[in-house]
């Protein structure tokens, strides 16, 4: 079974379509897995997936105001949509 570290390694190569796939199976096993959602959802900003990206994020935040990575990825989301 593929890890939320082997997706995380991916994203930092630029690799986010892979480590797509890799969390989606991680969220699928364990829908509550907050790092994976956390890390499907910056992935999804970096490759343009931004309505996937603000649904994950919302999720995340809800859960764990502290992580300034998903805030700025959720800004980031929110503004290529002009959902501010």
């Amino acid at each position: 079974m593929p890890t939320v570290d082997q997706a995380e390694h991916l994203m930092r190569e630029g690799a986010f379509q892979r480590a797509k796939v890799i969390l989606s199976e991680i969220i699928s096993d364990d829908p509550e897995d907050l790092r994976a959602i956390c890390d499907i959802g910056i992935a999804y900003t970096e490759t343009g997936e931004n309505n996937k990206a603000i649904k994950a994020l919302l999720h995340y935040v809800r859960n764990d105001k502290t992580n300034p990575y998903a805030w700025e990825a959720l800004g980031c989301a929110r503004f290529r949509t002009g959902n501010l």
